[in-house]
């Protein structure tokens, strides 16, 4: 019986353990809150209508499903995945596995980008956007029926990925003067 208790404690001891470290999260983050603000937010010398829009429908072109578009507050909200937005970054592409059956073996892994963003008018034909991307990722295998789920604070750490959404958002302001 005691030997079933001392089995019984190191079980508990070991399953807090592995428990505690698998959620653990430690900021890693090594730049300044400045150098990702920097990342995250662009100037343009646009009208703030204009800067809106063609931000909103960027990310319906690259298929970010707006949750939320609130054009007197200046506040977005989207989610959408890498492997499905168009060209967003070649780092983070993602080509799927076509394996039939065999696919419902082996651990599953997908990944959730949810922007936020926000627009302001910082003065006549003058808007800042600021755009702030996090990353949800889980892998789910049907060997073990709990998903695992680590939530990564934020993009920042790949500011190749903000390059190319703001450069996109670039280009559909310069197609929007350019049919007036």
């Amino acid at each position: 019986m005691k030997n079933l208790h001392s089995i019984k404690i190191i079980f508990i001891a070991l399953s807090l353990a592995i428990f505690s470290n698998a959620n653990a999260q430690q900021n890693a983050q090594d730049k300044s809150s400045t150098d990702i603000q920097s990342i995250q937010t662009r100037d343009y010398k646009k009208p703030y209508k204009d800067v809106f829009r063609s931000v909103v429908s960027v990310l319906q072109d690259n298929k970010f499903k707006v949750s939320s578009a609130d054009i007197n507050s200046g506040l977005i909200t989207a989610y959408g995945t890498p492997q499905f937005t168009e060209n967003m970054h070649k780092g983070v592409a993602y080509i799927p596995f076509i394996g039939g059956l065999l696919s419902m073996a082996r651990e599953e892994k997908s990944e959730q980008w949810t922007m936020s963003g926000t627009i302001e008018e910082m003065g006549k034909n003058n808007t800042r956007v600021r755009l702030v991307l996090t990353s949800d990722k889980s892998t789910n295998s049907i060997i073990s029926s709990a998903s695992d789920t680590m939530k990564n604070d934020d993009l920042a750490a790949n500011p190749e990925v903000y390059q190319d959404l703001f450069a996109k958002i670039d280009k559909a302001l310069f197609l929007r003067d350019a049919t007036r």
